[in-house]
């Protein structure tokens, strides 16, 4: 499962950045949207995270063939 990571303060951009690949693989990193695409997050490290600031929530993927016509 992937994780949507998003960071309210692009103060703390960097710090959660490096903190998200310390506990799993970063797909996608947009600093202006200060969001970040993971991998999988054990509970320790969605904690560690928060802990910091950010905002953890299961990514909602677009598959074409399972939307609506």
């Amino acid at each position: 499962m992937r994780y949507k990571v998003k960071v309210s303060a692009l103060a703390n951009f960097d710090e959660v950045r490096k903190a998200a690949a310390s506990h799993t693989r970063i797909f996608v990193a947009s600093e202006g949207r200060r969001t970040l695409s993971v991998g999988d997050l054990s509970e320790r490290g969605m904690r560690h995270l928060q802990s910091l600031g950010a905002q953890v929530a299961p990514e909602m993927r677009y598959e074409a063939d399972r939307s609506a016509a």
